[in-house]
């Protein structure tokens, strides 16, 4: 519920600055690396991002160490409240999970390949294969969804499934 609140306002943020709702998604490469938006003029693309805009949003990353917060929602949400277009808010969100996650791998890969595994290390290959290959699928059709596409949806759908959770713990399902 909280992730779907920040999404609206990260476009509130967005139409403050003047950011339209349709506009066509860019085709040139470049444009698209930076995460440049027709329709945002005013907001930042990845190459005039400062350290104080960072800051910013991995102090919003914090808030993802709650229960039931998304750490993408969140750093995307606030990347736009710090001036970002929602491209490059979305390209900078994920960029910020990279450290962690392979920080956490290596980490744990002890532990995953210790005592006699039936599989063992193919097995663990094959599974951060897969989620390398639907990571990077997810998004990259994340990217083009935001790309053309406003976050309310995103945030309607938090909220929902938000008070959906809510009901179903106080029914005791």
């Amino acid at each position: 519920i909280a992730a779907g609140g920040l999404l609206v306002l990260g476009e509130a943020a967005r139409t403050r600055r003047g950011g339209i709702t349709a506009a066509r998604p860019p085709t040139d490469r470049k444009q698209i690396m930076v995460g440049y938006d027709a329709g945002d003029h005013e907001g930042m693309t990845l190459d005039r991002i400062g350290i104080r805009h960072a800051l910013i949003i991995g102090v919003g990353q914090c808030f993802a160490l709650f229960p039931g917060v998304s750490r993408s929602g969140t750093t995307i949400a606030t990347g736009m409240g710090a001036g970002l277009t929602r491209p490059a808010a979305t390209r900078f969100s994920f960029l910020l999970a990279l450290p962690a996650l392979v920080g956490a791998t290596i980490v744990s890969l002890p532990d995953l390949t210790a005592g006699n595994r039936v599989f063992g290390a193919p097995a663990i290959a094959a599974g951060i294969l897969a989620a390398f290959v639907s990571g990077y699928l997810a998004i990259r059709w994340l990217l083009a969804l935001v790309a053309r596409d406003r976050l309310t949806g995103f945030a309607v759908y938090c909220v929902v499934v938000g008070v959906a959770s809510l009901i179903a713990l106080s029914l005791g399902a």
